[in-house]
């Protein structure tokens, strides 16, 4: 791993600092790239994620919307596990990663903390309560 050389002081302090961002984030992708869950692939060698240009893993598919939208109605959106009903997540009894489908029968609503509990990893940016009617869905 290349280290970053430390500031010289004739270099702008400000254009230091943003190459320094860029590299630390081009370091993270490197390291991201040799993760099993980066480079783990479906049954016609499709990958099953992907990394986005801000060096973060993102799911390669998302859940359909409409199976999204049945699971979240079926558990009447709420967490199957504490009943919460703010900032919920779809989590795959068998994990995407193993292979686990996008059906309902495969998927539960858990809360945020729940599905942390069950070691859930949420790869969709930004949280949402059920009264914005934008529902997160995770990875696993």
């Amino acid at each position: 791993m290349e280290i970053f050389p430390p500031w010289d002081g004739v270099e702008d302090l400000d254009r230091y600092r943003m190459r320094m961002r860029h590299h630390e984030k081009q370091q993270r992708i490197e390291r991201l790239k040799r993760t099993k869950m980066a480079q783990a692939v479906d049954q016609d060698g499709n990958p099953l994620y992907k990394i986005s240009s801000g060096g973060n893993l993102r799911r390669a598919r998302k859940i359909p919307a409409r199976v999204r939208e049945f699971v979240l109605e079926r558990d009447q959106h709420a967490c199957t596990e504490c009943g919460a009903s703010d900032f919920l997540e779809l989590h795959h009894i068998v994990r995407y990663i193993d292979g686990g489908p996008d059906t309902p029968a495969n998927l539960q609503t858990l809360c945020t903390t729940c599905h942390g509990k069950k070691g859930g990893m949420a790869c969709e940016s930004g949280r949402s309560s059920p009264s914005s009617g934008d529902q997160r869905t995770s990875a696993t």
